[in-house]
């Protein structure tokens, strides 16, 4: 376990409770080239629970190409040796469960036999496995739940507090990339996550269960959408065969846990049915009566009009530390690419000059991140049109 620390000037520490932000920027720092003397790396990692799963953009200058060029081809290789391109799929569907378009990918065969193009879908826990994976053994402490940064006295070098009573210090750099409620981010900026209004309860359909079937049939592989205005239903497909099912609904942000109980099943199947999609086909009502074991995931945003900060020497932020967004499709992949950026930027500078890599590093990903939130905004807004499914095909075909 890591201990107190406080000499360590050449050493840079990463924090992620999970997800591909922290171990996709912790890799690539073993991969590149230093200009100056290489730093030391500290991956410290909370136990999370990384769940769902994410498309990954294989166009000609995405992450994907910047991982291989920085790795040899090992992220490409393991990538696309678990990707499941046949899940490169969507559906959208009307409340009464008709189907009104759907839109089908998949890749090219490339000359060393592995696939390109297209958006195939990975679970998260599989791309942070690749990911971690090929982290030198003994950099990664476990265990570790980050309370607080404070900075010295002395030097103004960051102090990291956690959970378990032990601290840690002697940083040149700690890269915050622990999600929507960080904790590096207070030592940065005091902007926070703001509710965006809808929250999906989140349950999991098991191969097990009798509704899998159902399911197989109506949708097999990919995601399917069910819009209806301010109601939705979000069904996809896992990498283990199950099927993950979002009922999107527009809600108070404490309304999970005032208003329904979710350790309550049937009462929350009483109120999603009679309250959010009394009026939907009772093929899909039947969904709700079926699900159990549900979870609850609010969206919050971080205000596009906002983010803005002078960079603080020390620390930095990467996924939605620094940029979080409503579901745009492209968070997973934007913090792939503030992982390449900012370990290319430090290569570039070297490690004695990490402050000047930061700051350049941060000015483009200030720029992507409101781009981020708004694409968010926009997206959570047409998925949200009053005429349902019939009207965001509109938008999309730029009829409306």
């Amino acid at each position: 376990m890591l201990g107190t620390c406080t000499t360590r000037p050449l050493s840079v520490a990463f924090y992620f409770p999970s997800g591909a932000a922290g171990a996709g920027r912790s890799r690539p720092v073993h991969l590149t080239g230093w200009k100056a003397r290489p730093p030391r790396i500290d991956v410290l990692r909370a136990r999370g629970v990384t769940r769902g799963t994410s498309s990954q953009w294989l166009p000609g200058h995405s992450p994907r190409n910047r991982a291989k060029d920085a790795s040899g081809g090992w992220f490409v290789r393991d990538l696309c040796g678990r990707a499941r391109w046949e899940d490169d799929r969507s559906m959208f569907f009307d409340k009464y469960g008709e189907m009104q378009h759907q839109v089908t990918g998949g890749g090219q065969e490339a000359e060393d036999g592995t696939k390109t193009g297209g958006k195939p879908e990975i679970d998260r826990s599989a791309l942070r496995d690749i990911l971690l994976g090929s982290i030198p053994p003994g950099k990664i402490k476990w265990g570790h739940h980050l309370t607080q940064v404070t900075f010295t006295a002395d030097n103004q070098l960051p102090v990291l507090h956690f959970g378990n009573g032990i601290t840690a210090s002697g940083f040149a750099l700690v890269v915050g990339a622990d999600g929507a409620w960080s904790k590096v981010r207070a030592a940065i900026t005091s902007i926070k996550p703001q509710y965006a209004g809808l929250n999906f309860i989140e349950t999991s359909i098991q191969p097990s269960n009798a509704l899998h079937e159902k399911l197989a049939q109506k949708i097999g592989h990919g995601i399917a959408l069910f819009l209806a205005g301010p109601s939705r239903m979000v069904i996809q497909r896992q990498g283990d065969n199950s099927y993950r099912i979002y009922f999107g609904i527009t809600a108070p942000e404490h309304f999970v846990g005032t208003e329904i109980d979710l350790k309550d099943v049937q009462s929350t199947r009483q109120v999603l049915l009679s309250t959010f999609f009394h009026d939907w086909a009772d093929e899909l009502k039947d969904y709700i009566r079926r699900a159990d074991n549900f979870r609850s995931w609010p969206l919050y945003q971080l205000p596009a009009d906002e983010l803005i900060w002078s960079s603080v020497p020390g620390v930095t932020l990467a996924g939605d530390a620094a940029h979080l967004s409503l579901p745009n499709g492209q968070g997973v992949n934007l913090a792939m690419t503030d992982a390449f950026e900012l370990t290319s930027k430090i290569a570039h500078y070297g490690i004695e000059k990490v402050n000047q890599a930061v700051a350049e590093y941060e000015r483009d990903a200030l720029i992507r991140g409101v781009h981020h939130i708004k694409d968010g905004e926009k997206m959570n807004n047409i998925m949200a049109h009053p005429d349902g499914v019939k009207g965001v095909l509109k938008v999309f075909s730029g009829a409306e």
